[in-house]
């Protein structure tokens, strides 16, 4: 009754193998199968039977995982995401080295503070950010923001629902 048992365990597994969902069964398979040919007593062929299945279900689990994650897909981050980010994490060679950099340590004289001074100081790491967009913003900015990054103030001109956006784009034309 339990050879029976497992063998119908290890039919089930390789259905599942046609069905492309583990990869890397057939190694395991084989080993099992010799390991009845060769097991003396019922109670070596169960203890190896329940190996090799505990084996077979934590790759199917892990399998499904990786499935089902890239059906999910990745969270996107919006542009104004990705430039927060590359300002705080300061990254050089990308576009953020043009944005405005406010440090209250550069001495200014007469109200002007000159470029290459601005870029000659080592930046401080950052404590809060405010970034505000000029134009019509988004909740779903705003939301994607405060997910990715912490300490942050999100400001723009109009937040606007997805219909009025199309519009406002709509007559611009």
């Amino acid at each position: 009754e339990k050879l029976s048992q497992g063998l119908a365990a290890i039919t089930y597994l390789k259905r599942l193998r046609s069905m492309n969902m583990i990869s890397t069964m057939s190694d395991q398979l084989s080993a099992v199968e010799s390991s009845y040919a060769g097991a003396s007593a019922s109670g070596d062929m169960l203890s190896t039977l329940m190996k090799s299945a505990t084996n077979q279900a934590t790759g199917l689990l892990a399998k499904a995982t990786e499935r089902v994650s890239s059906m999910l897909g990745k969270i996107h981050k919006h542009h104004v995401t990705c430039v927060v980010e590359n300002l705080i994490n300061q990254k050089p060679g990308t576009e953020d080295d043009e944005y405005l950099y406010l440090d209250p340590r550069i001495s200014s004289r007469g109200g002007e503070v000159s470029l290459s001074e601005v870029r000659q100081i080592a930046r401080a790491p950052v404590g809060e950010v405010i970034a505000f967009v000029i134009g019509p913003g988004s909740y779903s900015e705003h939301a994607n923001l405060n997910q990715q990054i912490d300490n942050v103030i999100y400001g723009c001109c109009e937040l606007s629902s997805p219909e009025a956006f199309l519009k406002q784009l709509a007559s611009l034309q």
